[in-house]
């Protein structure tokens, strides 16, 4: 089956792909997909510039961040600061919210908190779904408030590789308009390109806030650097060691019937909370996420999302390697009545990939709970990036991109040393998780892998 979410389509369709993954989701020509076909929509991510701007707010200032994502990588990296800042300030107040998570968007506007906005650009130079009620108001809304005393900071996602002129449009946007608003801005605006390297671009930009936060006087009117006094003869300075996740200093619980240790003990995260895991209910292995009913789970699919058969997939190339062009038909004739499967020239075809089953393997044989135990829907910290109700193996084949780059605080909890030259060692050879657990012989709990994998995301194409 393949799944299509449909704006246009007709009867039998024939189109070119190419993409590597391919090779290795439809080596069979009637395999499975998820197919959205949306109406001339491209995605794109994030590139970065950085410079202090000024900052009067104590160290005991809160602060929210504030995410707008179509894919999910704005809010991991919301996530991803939100813990880092957690470390390094235990007592502060920090929140993460999605800009749709607030009915009325005044009241993003916390008094006193230091707010920090991210946001992907979706189709041409449109903001995320999540973020097009809050974006329109702090746009176009003739009576907005003064934000006189607001300090604020941007991270945009965005993408070189196509688009350029709508590249970061939406982070951009709404920074200007903090400022013309009278809102104060702490940090140059950060801009990530995932034409390039986004995990690079947000690490340091993510790096220069910490270190403007460390520069903050706390209430007493003292920055934490005024603190460090000048090294004395024979003085050390101590320096912070990254989080490990190692096997034998890792927290273990009981968990009957979903560990695999003989005294039915799993390993749990000491940094991210705990999963409720039940035991399995039954060891199928299903090729899509769709209900029997054919309705789309916590909304995994995007909307309109259908399922599609692959009547046929095969090499267009004689020599096609790793980046090869296949040609694949989908039938779609069951559908010709459908309005939604009705398309035009110019419109992307988006695909939900798979991930190849022999890395799925390969990961679960690194963990250490039953793959067909299954995450309870109750009882999940909110903070989850994922659907809830699937199986462990579900969720890593099908909503985990575990093809994609290691973020960089994820590499040094593998590596277990705080100094990487992330384009060097991780970026431009390209080393996925999976290559860094056989070479460092690291074991992970289920929890550390999942708050910091990065999502699965649809393929436009």
């Amino acid at each position: 089956g393949v799944i299509a979410p449909a704006q246009q389509q007709h009867s039998s369709h024939r189109t070119q792909l190419s993409h590597p993954m391919f090779r290795a989701i439809l080596q069979q020509s009637s395999g499975h997909v998820v197919l959205p076909l949306l109406g001339r929509q491209c995605l794109r991510q994030n590139v970065s510039r950085f410079g202090f701007v000024r900052f009067s707010a104590s160290r005991s200032q809160p602060i929210r961040i504030l995410y707008a994502s179509q894919t999910g990588t704005a809010k991991l990296f919301a996530y991803q600061l939100s813990e880092e800042l957690s470390d390094h300030y235990p007592n502060r107040d920090i929140s993460v919210k999605g800009w749709h998570e607030i009915n009325n968007p005044r009241e993003l506007f916390a008094a006193g908190s230091l707010h920090v906005f991210m946001t992907s650009v979706a189709g041409v130079g449109e903001p995320p779904d999540n973020g097009k009620k809050f974006y329109s108001w702090i746009m176009n809304n003739k009576n907005n408030p003064s934000l006189n005393g607001l300090d604020y900071c941007v991270f945009g996602l965005g993408s070189t590789a196509g688009h350029l002129p709508y590249y970061n449009v939406i982070g951009k946007n709404l920074d200007k308009r903090l400022e013309e608003l009278g809102a104060s801005r702490v940090l140059e605006i950060g801009l990530g390109d995932d034409g390039d390297c986004i995990e690079d671009d947000f690490d340091n930009w993510s790096a220069n806030f910490m270190d403007l936060l460390e520069d903050a006087p706390d209430a007493g009117g003292t920055s934490k650097a005024d603190e460090v006094s000048v090294a004395q003869d024979g003085a050390q300075v101590e320096t912070s060691k990254p989080s490990t996740s190692q096997e034998g200093d890792s927290p273990r619980i009981k968990c009957p019937g979903v560990a695999l240790a003989d005294d039915e003990t799993r390993m749990i995260s000491s940094k991210y909370p705990t999963l409720n895991l039940i035991p399995r209910k039954a060891d199928t292995v299903r090729h899509h996420l769709f209900k029997e009913d054919g309705s789309n789970p916590n909304s995994f699919y995007s909307k309109g999302t259908l399922k599609f058969d692959v009547i046929s997939n095969k090499h267009a190339e004689i020599n096609g390697g790793e980046s090869g062009m296949n040609e694949m038909e989908v039938m779609l004739s069951e559908y010709s009545s459908n309005k939604m499967c009705n398309y035009e020239a110019g419109d992307h075809l988006v695909i939900y990939p798979v991930n190849s089953q022999c890395v799925v393997e390969a990961l679960l044989d690194n963990l250490d709970v039953d793959r067909h135990a299954i995450i309870s829907v109750e009882g999940q910290p909110e903070s989850y990036p994922f659907p809830t109700g699937l199986t462990v193996y579900e969720t890593l084949s099908h909503c985990a991109d575990l093809g994609a780059l290691v973020s960089p605080n994820f590499v040094r909890m593998i590596l277990q040393r705080k100094d990487i030259d992330y384009k060097a060692e991780i970026a431009h050879p390209r080393r996925t998780l999976i290559d860094l657990l056989f070479q460092h012989q690291r074991k992970l709990s289920l929890e550390d892998l999942l708050f910091q994998i990065a999502p699965m995301k649809p393929r436009y194409y």
